[in-house]
């Protein structure tokens, strides 16, 4: 290994100076002497019928299409460019929902100043992923294709071509997004500005499984907790934008595109339409999209459980109120039935997404009020699992409880919410003043019988009981643009309140027991058996005191029944013969929570060409009504079947990060590199804790609880580099690596992914009408894992993907392509475990697509 910097003590510190200092020194003496070729660029933006359009990214380059500079328009719809360089540009100017507009211009010693009229456009997409705030992202916003290059069925599936971003795998369709060794519920996910959660409690779905890939207008991804204006408890955060037009000139004006995708393996069918119009006073938009699929082959051969049945609907109406006010609607229906999870006990019988919302905005163009924006909503989820499939299903004389079982877990995650904010301007400085509140209510209930006899065993057992989060928060936010520098500040209070309603009697025992926990902060100090008193021994092996008495043949007397025959375990309370769950108010266990989360970044353009970025920021993320209150049900984040017992006393995960990056462009060449500490405090895991039994016979002997550590640490970067060789060729790679220590357990944090690097050629004409895209994705193999929790290494692996494609004039786009084309047996280090194999769930074999679009 080389460094640049060597020696010891003082001589070392002066051998990085110096070089440092020269090259400084060269860096001035070069901008002087390039002064006087140096002139100026300023223009304005408006659509067909003269209103500014501030948030327009102008783009300008070298004749030869060598990055020059880029910037983003004001509230008036201007924007400036100083000491550019003398010589002839290609200047271009984007916005969603309008059409690219791309001019030449000569630049001299003076002012060059340009009027940009943007037309409607057709339906586009892009992708933006960044450390920093979403309002100081503009530097590092990328068009994005690959969502529709891939053909890709899932939503999160396609952000795993991104640094730092990956998904998890439990079946075909519905990967959990996680970005750089967060994922559930450390990730603020929103659509259309609304806060959405999963719709059950096993998480076969991630809050993004319910939004068509096709309906996408644009997607952000913020690596660390800037996104606080977005909303309450956001380590990191992802903001999805559906499909919206833009408002036209004059009578309506109606367009749409309607399209087919195949894949080969797993008979993946696509179909998908989307209609809308618009006027300068009214817009609309409808779509829908429908996916099915079946089982599909691994690399070995094997054939992996992943039949789906999805069918997403929405549908947008805005109206203009004079130039100003802007009223908007928006509304969606998804339904999936049949869908395997070869990595949960259970597969998914449904689920059926209902979501509304209606907005209200106001933006001055003369005042120092900008904007006013308003916004309520409601997001409905029902689910069902079963276990038809599973070999649970079947008779089993090997097996205790012999018979064949019968599950039903009906679901619902019900979101209500609402958001505020106000944006002022005064010269460089932007002010934004929000709240926003939501109400969460999850209920969940876990039956099981007898399939052959219909005799209930559990009847009803609470997993989600009845649970009520809801959260209110208020921030302020500060933005200082001087052009080459910008620096910005967010501070966020939040109160949150969390209720329960009827828990089992096993819960209210056992939820927060003497030993081990410290009762105020919910520390885990026992984790072991040789912890164990003897007067909590005597209580897993005989007798308990208090609520009844267990002998070691399984009966309980007092509040419940506990058999060791059928389909009981240890640790179940029943009462009347019947299953039905000895069920207590939970009162006691409700919880009140202020927190208060804060952060700052900075950016400076040292040179044209060089730029650099700081940030800080703390979140604080309320744990989930499973890390509460989950009366031995799976975790979401661990990999094995266990049954996993909450605690109602945990506290609020904080977590402090820091980030450096830097910008540079030399030449056609673009590199961006990001670094990242983060310690979080309290963090949430489990622990082994022999004092609790289990209530299935068919779950592990060994119990876990959910516990909090004093800190959990994490570093990495994100490493990406661009390049145009030329008008016909793109070169792109990209580096992420992530390390993460578990304090509690002296070990490696569970659930952190391996390096990964990436490489891409695209060959296109100029117009990029034609293309051809070669990917290759090649991931380390992760030796660090948390063998206390059971986490299992994986291998490294390396896999080719090709993708093509060619847009008619006539409006008609072809795409064709291979993905995994050397067949390639690999799974993601973070997919889940099939429980009944003990093997983690495989990514697809080689698979060919074809797929066919066209826009009117």
């Amino acid at each position: 290994m080389h460094t640049v910097c060597s020696g010891t003590r003082g001589g070392g510190r002066l051998s990085c100076v110096l070089p440092l200092a020269l090259l400084l020194t060269g860096l001035v003496a070069s901008t002087a002497l390039h002064a006087q070729d140096r002139g100026a660029v300023t223009g304005s933006v408006t659509d067909a019928q003269g209103l500014a359009l501030p948030g327009a990214t102008i783009v300008l380059r070298t004749e030869g299409r060598a990055f020059a500079a880029s910037t983003v328009t004001d509230r008036t719809g201007g924007f400036v460019f100083d000491g550019v360089p003398a010589g002839d540009y290609l200047l271009a100017a984007s916005l969603l929902g309008f059409s690219m507009h791309e001019e030449r211009l000569t630049t001299g010693h003076g002012v060059v100043d340009i009027a940009i009229t943007l037309e409607v456009g057709s339906f586009s997409q892009e992708v933006s992923v960044t450390a920093l705030m979403p309002e100081l992202a503009t530097e590092l916003v990328t068009p994005a294709s690959e969502i529709e290059r891939r053909v890709a069925q899932d939503l999160a599936r396609s952000l795993r071509s991104h640094a730092g971003v990956t998904a998890v795998r439990r079946g075909s369709i519905n990967l959990d997004p996680s970005i750089r060794g967060l994922y559930a519920e450390q990730i603020g996910v929103f659509v259309d500005g609304t806060r959405t959660f999963a719709a059950g409690p096993a998480r076969m779905d991630s809050a993004l499984s319910h939004i068509s890939p096709h309906a996408l207008q644009s997607l952000r991804v913020v690596r660390g907790p800037y996104a606080l204006t977005w909303g309450a408890g956001t380590l990191s955060a992802i903001q999805a934008e559906t499909f919206k037009p833009a408002f036209g000139a004059g009578d309506l004006r109606l367009g749409g595109r309607a399209g087919y995708n195949y894949g080969s393996n797993g008979g993946a069918n696509d179909g998908f339409a989307n209609l809308y119009g618009s006027s300068d006073r009214v817009r609309f938009a409808f779509q829908h999209n429908t996916r099915l699929g079946g089982d599909y082959t691994d690399g070995n051969g094997d054939t992996v459980q992943g039949d789906y049945e999805s069918y997403d609907t929405r549908w947008d109406l805005g109206a203009r109120v004079g130039g100003e006010t802007l009223l908007e609607y928006s509304g969606g229906f998804q339904r999936q039935n049949d869908i395997d999870y070869p990595g949960r006990l259970l597969d998914a019988t449904f689920f059926e997404t209902q979501s509304h919302a209606v907005e209200f905005s106001h933006t001055p163009t003369a005042d120092v009020l900008t904007e006013i924006v308003g916004r309520a909503y409601v997001n409905r989820k029902d689910h069902l699992m079963n276990n038809e499939n599973k070999p649970t299903a079947l008779r089993n004389h090997q097996r205790t409880p012999p018979f064949p079982i019968r599950v039903d877990l009906p679901t619902s995650a019900d979101t209500v919410g609402g958001r505020f904010h106000a944006a002022l301007e005064t010269g460089p400085v932007r002010y934004k003043l929000g709240f926003d509140a939501y109400r969460l209510h999850q209920n969940a209930t876990q039956t099981i019988s007898d399939r052959e006899t219909g005799d209930v065993h559990h009847d009803r057992h609470p997993v989600w009981p009845d649970t009520t989060l809801t959260n209110a928060g208020g921030y302020a936010q500060v933005l200082v643009d001087r052009g080459r520098s910008s620096i910005g500040a967010t501070v966020r209070v939040d109160r949150e309140q969390a209720q329960v309603g009827r828990v089992t009697s096993f819960f209210a025992r056992n939820a927060i027991p003497e030993y081990g926990l410290h009762e105020g902060h919910g520390h885990f100090r026992c984790v072991t058996a040789h912890c164990l008193t003897p007067e909590d021994a005597g209580a897993v092996h005989g007798t308990t005191h208090g609520h009844g008495t267990t002998h070691g043949h399984g009966t309980t007397h007092g509040q419940g029944m506990t058999t060791g025959h059928g389909v009981h375990g240890q640790g179940t309370d029943v009462h009347g013969g019947h299953g039905a769950a000895m069920l207590v108010p939970g009162d006691r266990f409700a919880q009140t929570n202020t927190n208060v989360s804060a952060a700052a970044n900075a950016s400076l353009r040292l040179t044209d060409n060089w730029l650099i970025t700081l940030g800080a920021g703390r979140a604080v993320r309320n744990p989930s009504a499973l890390e509460r209150y989950a009366d031995r049900f799976p975790a979401v984040k661990f990999q094995t079947a266990a049954e996993f017992v909450g605690n109602p006393h945990l506290v609020p995960e904080k977590s402090l990060e820091l980030n450096a990056g830097t910008t540079l462009r030399a030449a056609q060449a673009t590199v961006t590199l990001d670094v990242f500490l983060r310690n979080v405090d309290d963090y949430i895991t489990v622990a082994r804790d022999p004092n609790l039994a289990r209530r299935l016979p068919l779950s592990p002997e060994q119990l876990f609880r959910y516990v909090q550590e004093d800190a959990a640490r994490f570093a990495g970067f994100d490493l990406t580099a661009t390049s145009a060789a030329g008008p016909w060729i793109d070169l792109r790679g990209g580096w992420s690596y992530v390390r993460a220590e578990d304090l509690l357990f002296g070990e490696p944090l569970f659930g952190v992914p391996p390096f990964e690097q990436q490489y891409a050629l695209d060959v296109h004409n100029p117009a990029r009408t034609r293309w051809l895209e070669v990917l290759v994705t090649s991931t380390a193999a992760q030796e660090r894992v948390a063998a206390t929790r059971l986490e299992a290494p994986t291998e490294g692996w390396t896999t080719i993907d090709l993708m093509a494609g060619v847009r008619m004039t006539d409006g008609l786009t072809v795409r064709a392509g291979v993905q995994n084309l050397s067949d390639e047996y690999y799974v993601n280090h973070l997919n889940s475990f099939n429980p009944f194999t003990g093997r983690r769930i495989a990514e697809l074999g080689r698979s060919a697509y074809i797929g066919a679009e066209v826009d009117f």
